[in-house]
């Protein structure tokens, strides 16, 4: 191989690319013609070209581009391993009508909108076609907190159906109303397992209720 403008043969008798790279490292070639291609290959610029401050700043303007060149490549081919998430976008949204249509927007209006917010967030960064892997990961999320607000949502309509009829019938305790009253607050801040918890528990002491003779 030859230093391009310098007109020095680097390896002599290379007939194969795998022999040339061998003998590039090979204790047979000195440290200066090692230098010389390794300069080369940096910078495209040979070391003869590369003592003139012209050649220098070409040589720097050339690893600059190169550099960016490769970061661009990387994050391309980082983004192409993340293929588009169809599955968990569709989950998502299936997850916010199921919670919608048992009211959670009445009784966990927090968890709905964060639901909500992620699955705007996941459909933005699909927008701009190299954020697949936070989009998936996003709408995951989504369908999770649309779940959860779905969930104390059933629970508490079911705490107050059951608070209904003892109510109707004259016989719902106060420890009923305070289990739901606090079931409702619980769910209207995010907080699904105490929420779920404390409707569950008027559910059933407004069911004892009901069930006691009068």
């Amino acid at each position: 191989m030859t230093d391009p403008g310098a007109g020095v043969t680097l390896f002599p008798n290379s007939d194969s690319s795998c022999h040339f790279f061998f003998l590039l490292w090979n204790n047979t070639i000195d440290l200066t013609a090692r230098l010389r291609f390794v300069t080369f290959i940096l910078t495209g610029i040979p070391i003869r070209v590369l003592k003139t401050p012209q050649g220098l700043t070409k040589a720097m303007c050339n690893i600059c581009f190169h550099a960016v060149k490769f970061t661009l490549l990387a994050c391309i081919l980082i983004a192409g391993c993340a293929s588009y998430p169809t599955q968990q976008m569709s989950d998502a949204r299936q997850a916010l009508r199921a919670a919608h249509d048992v009211g959670a927007d009445t009784y966990a209006p927090d968890s709905l909108q964060k639901a909500q917010k992620l699955l705007s967030r996941a459909e933005d960064l699909l927008g701009s076609g190299i954020a697949y892997r936070q989009a998936k990961f996003d709408a995951i999320a989504a369908k999770d907190e649309a779940i959860k607000a779905r969930n104390m949502a059933l629970a508490i309509a079911a705490a107050k159906n059951a608070v209904g009829r003892a109510e109707s019938l004259g016989v719902l305790s106060t420890e009923a109303q305070e289990s739901l009253r606090r079931a409702v607050d619980a769910a209207k801040h995010g907080q699904a397992t105490l929420a779920i918890q404390l409707a569950n528990d008027a559910k059933t002491r407004a069911e004892r209720d009901t069930a006691a003779p009068n």
